[in-house]
C-alpha cells in the first residue's frame, strides 16, 4: 500500500474519532457557562446609588495608596456621644465604618498622603452631596469638629427629604515613639491613621422634638 493511501486512511479514522470528541468538548463547555455564567439578559438591571450611604458600600480597596484597611465596629464613646450639634446642643449616635492606616511614613511622604487621603475622601463625600453643615428651619446641624495634638475630627451631613445621616473623620498620628508628632522632621517615621464613620439613617423629626 502506497504512502498516499495510508495518510488518507490514517486522517479517515483521525476525523472519526476528533468529531465526537469536539462536540461532547463544546457540549461540555456551554454546559459549564450556563451554571456559571448567567446570560446578560437574565441579570438584574444595575441598581440606582441611594440617596445615603451604608458603611460596606464606601470604602477602599485594600492596596490603596498603601494604607491597610480594617472595619471598625464602634467609635470612641467621645465622638459618638457629641456626634453632632443642633441649635448648639449636642446628640449622640452609634457609629460605625473602618479604619485605614499607613506605618513607616518620611516627614515629606506623611504630607503628601495625609493630603492626598484628605482629598480623595472631601472629593467623593461633595460629589454626592455631602456638605460640612446644613439648615433646618434657620438652624445649623453640624457634625463634631475637634482639632488637636496627634488628630483632627471633622465631618459632613446629608439630607434628603425628612431624613439625614451623619459622617465622621476623624484622623490620628503618632511618632517612631508612639508618642504624638511635634515636629515632621523629628519625629518621623511616623504613622498616619484615618478613621470614616457613618450614623444610620434618621428623621430629623426625633431630633427636632428635642
Amino acid at each position: 500500500m502506497s504512502f498516499k493511501y495510508r495518510f488518507l486512511i490514517s486522517l479517515f479514522f483521525a476525523l472519526l474519532i476528533l468529531i465526537p470528541v469536539s462536540f461532547y468538548l463544546k457540549s461540555l463547555t456551554s454546559n459549564i457557562s450556563k451554571q456559571n455564567f448567567p446570560a446578560a439578559s437574565s441579570l438584574p438591571a444595575q441598581v440606582k446609588e441611594n440617596e445615603f450611604i451604608a458603611p460596606n458600600t464606601f470604602s477602599l480597596p485594600g492596596s490603596f495608596m498603601g494604607f491597610t484597611i480594617t472595619s471598625v465596629e464602634r467609635a470612641d464613646s467621645s465622638i459618638e456621644e457629641n456626634a453632632f450639634y443642633f441649635d448648639f446642643k449636642s446628640f449622640s449616635l452609634s457609629l460605625r465604618g473602618w479604619k485605614a492606616r499607613k506605618e513607616g511614613l518620611k516627614s515629606e511622604d506623611y504630607t503628601k498622603y495625609q493630603k492626598l487621603f484628605r482629598d480623595y475622601l472631601n472629593s467623593e463625600l461633595t460629589k454626592r452631596g455631602w456638605a460640612a453643615d446644613i439648615q433646618i428651619n434657620g438652624k445649623v446641624l453640624q457634625p463634631l469638629t475637634a482639632d488637636g495634638p496627634g488628630g483632627a475630627i471633622w465631618g459632613y451631613v446629608k439630607r434628603s427629604n425628612d431624613k439625614f445621616q451623619i459622617i465622621i473623620l476623624q484622623e490620628t498620628s503618632s511618632s517612631y515613639k508612639k508618642q504624638s508628632i511635634s515636629s515632621l522632621e523629628e519625629d518621623c517615621p511616623c504613622s498616619l491613621s484615618f478613621f470614616v464613620f457613618f450614623s444610620e439613617v434618621f428623621n430629623i423629626d426625633k431630633f427636632l422634638k428635642n
